[in-house]
């Protein structure tokens, strides 16, 4: 929609920046691996992807940003995982996972701290989504404009790391 013109300014997880599209980096955060007790793999550590082949997934629609960048992460390791709930808010996605019906890869920032049975532990190989500032590389609206020069100062900043944690809420 950036490169038809039809869209000025958008916010969005991307991978690689398209033809014609101007990528702005605004953040990136590395994903954990989150789930009920009893769900995730036992253990410290990171969690490795080929172990998590046989587990039932919650995720994200396809094409979203999340969804993208895990099942590229397993077809680069040349796996297949099993998504057997898709849903496209993060208060229902959390609620599942709660449940105990599946496990997914999810950023700290929609990962609710503190009174929460869920557990998150590091993946291996790490994974990691990144957020960008996209605009139509030929031509931007005075709006858009606007709005980028406001969102400027806060582009390619370092990003805190979170470290893991197997107790709960964290």
């Amino acid at each position: 929609e950036l490169r038809q013109g039809t869209l000025d300014i958008a916010f969005i997880a991307l991978s690689d920046s398209p033809p014609g599209v101007t990528a702005i980096p605004l953040g990136s955060e590395d994903l954990f691996l989150v789930a009920a007790p009893g769900l995730a793999p036992s253990g410290r550590g990171p969690v490795s992807l080929d172990t998590l082949v046989d587990a039932t997934f919650v995720d994200f629609p396809i094409g979203w940003g999340i969804r993208t960048v895990v099942d590229r992460a397993f077809a680069a390791d040349g796996l297949d995982r099993r998504v057997s709930i898709e849903v496209g808010d993060v208060a229902t996605f959390l609620k599942l996972l709660r449940a105990g019906l599946g496990v997914a890869l999810l950023p700290p920032s929609l990962i609710p701290s503190g009174g929460t049975n869920l557990r998150r532990r590091a993946v291996s190989p790490r994974v990691s989504w990144h957020i960008v500032m996209a605009t139509p590389s030929e031509r931007i609206s005075a709006g858009a404009g606007a709005l980028a020069e406001l969102v400027g100062p806060w582009a390619d900043r370092p990003q805190a790391t979170s470290s893991p944690s197997e107790s709960p809420g964290q």
